[in-house]
């Protein structure tokens, strides 16, 4: 779905998004309900636990609902986002549903070519998106769907959306490591290479795994995305390589620093930005739609 010219988001919005961030938090409303989900996974022959935040509304009501899906980041699990950042609140304050699924607490949310129990993109991308789809009343398109996380979740959603974006029409990424090839030799390469096995052996599985080698084949327009890091955060550059990457191929974006570090007390303000920002995609596809 082309987007709308008015919705394209420059870095230039960014004020007036925080704005009405601010604005939308004074207003009143009810909490959200928080569901525990046991997913089976085909691909890797077990249950995998989610966390699924729906509107207060939805037990009353008939409606079908927009879903964002996000990602934890690496050591987390999936109750992580819904301990630390009001998403009952953003739930119903914004009127979608939240899924937190798990990806382990280093899959880098990739398919591992060696390990049968390490199939994260195809659990997230396929099987939890079609659980979700057939068990909630959501609304079941890509332009309903938007898939964000944090650290480890950020580079785990920007490489799902790009790789299937004929199932996420919005992506977000919260310092998320959106290039794999700065930690080649760093624990985090070390995790990674659990996974797809070391850089110096399989060097195009390590590119096919980092976002910033998967913009190539992105048209201005497939994707609504939002990508921050706070100031003061050690995967800064990887967020600014991608938004310049971004601005030389003119693939409208939003990106955004502030002061911070790679810290909850950071990522729990940018999921209401964030949150905004998935909502304003959603009502400019229902718009387009009718």
């Amino acid at each position: 779905m082309k987007l709308p010219h008015s919705f394209r988001p420059k870095a230039t919005t960014c004020a007036l998004l925080l704005g009405l961030v601010a604005l939308g938090a004074t207003q009143p409303c009810m909490a959200g309900v928080k569901r525990k989900l046991e997913i089976p996974s085909e691909s890797m022959g077990k249950q995998i636990p989610a966390f699924a935040i729906v509107p207060d509304s939805y037990k009353e009501s008939t409606d079908t609902y927009p879903v964002v899906y996000l990602l934890h980041g690496k050591g987390g699990t999936y109750s992580h986002w819904q301990n630390a950042a009001p998403l009952t609140d953003l739930a119903d304050q914004y009127q979608t549903i939240i899924i937190c699924p798990d990806g382990d607490k280093d899959s880098w949310y990739l398919d591992s070519p060696d390990r049968a129990d390490s199939q994260y993109m195809t659990h997230i991308v396929k099987e939890v998106v079609d659980y979700v789809d057939a068990t909630l009343r959501t609304k079941a398109s890509r332009e309903y769907r938007a898939i964000a996380g944090n650290s480890m979740g950020g580079h785990g959603a920007m490489l799902a959306a790009l790789k299937h974006p004929d199932v996420f029409g919005a992506v977000g990424s919260m310092s998320g490591v959106l290039d794999l090839m700065p930690y080649i030799d760093s624990s985090l390469g070390a995790s990674i290479s659990k996974r797809i096995g070391d850089q110096a052996t399989y060097p195009e599985r390590w590119k096919e795994a980092s976002v910033i080698e998967n913009l190539d084949g992105l048209k201005d327009g497939e994707l609504a995305i939002i990508i921050d890091c706070g100031t003061g955060d050690h995967f800064l550059r990887t967020s600014r390589a991608v938004h310049e990457a971004l601005k030389k191929a003119k693939i409208n974006h939003m990106y955004i620093e502030r002061t911070g570090g790679h810290t909850w007390s950071y990522w729990k303000t940018e999921i209401e930005y964030q949150m905004l920002f998935f909502h304003k995609y959603f009502e400019k596809a229902k718009t387009v739609s009718e």
